[in-house]
């Protein structure tokens, strides 16, 4: 019952009291912008780091896989874990990423970072800079087609699940974005 006779119980607050709230919440509101909230990331709690997808400041249609075969066009996967064989090029593509920002020169400028893990979740590979200066052009529209990293699986792979993490970013601007894909050697 006591906690009832409090919501009864009318309290006067002095001009000088009602000043300090309406200050602290005008300073609440002025700063809640520039304060960063973390952010719990579902996916990463449950399946590790191999399995985060972060994009900031570049957007990224679809990630997809795309497997070559000769003399015919590339074939994009729609399946979740496609199957490839040993020696089977494993190409992960980025479908229309950006907005790059242009240089003073007009010219935009992205690169990309490789890394895939292994059946035992251990790193395999790792690429830093894999453009090697070939993602400096001109983009018209500030977007690119088909940004991809290629994996080619040697003959003494073993078989299990793969994660081709593909990160690509901005060197202009501060963009980038973060895809991950799972594939399958049979």
């Amino acid at each position: 019952m006591k906690l009832f006779n409090l919501f009864k119980k009318k309290e006067t607050h002095s001009p000088a009291s009602f000043l300090a709230g309406v200050f602290a919440i005008a300073l609440l509101v002025t700063f809640l912008p520039e304060i960063y909230v973390p952010q719990v990331n579902w996916k990463y709690m449950a399946f590790g780091m191999q399995r985060v997808d972060i994009s900031e400041g570049l957007t990224v249609e679809k990630p997809q896989l795309v497997r070559l075969v000769e003399g015919e066009d590339p074939i994009f996967l729609e399946e979740e874990n496609p199957v490839f064989k040993r020696g089977e090029k494993v190409i992960f593509a980025l479908l229309n990423t950006g907005p790059f920002e242009k240089e003073s020169s007009g010219m935009n400028w992205f690169e990309m970072n490789i890394n895939i893990t292994g059946p035992d979740g251990k790193q395999i590979l790792f690429v830093e800079e894999s453009l090697n200066g070939a993602g400096r052009m001109d983009l018209k529209s500030g977007y690119i087609a088909e940004p991809n990293g290629v994996f080619i699986l040697g003959e003494d792979r073993e078989s299990g699940q793969y994660n081709f993490k593909l990160t690509i970013y901005d060197k202009v601007g501060t963009g980038r974005a973060v895809r991950n894909k799972t594939f399958v050697v049979e």
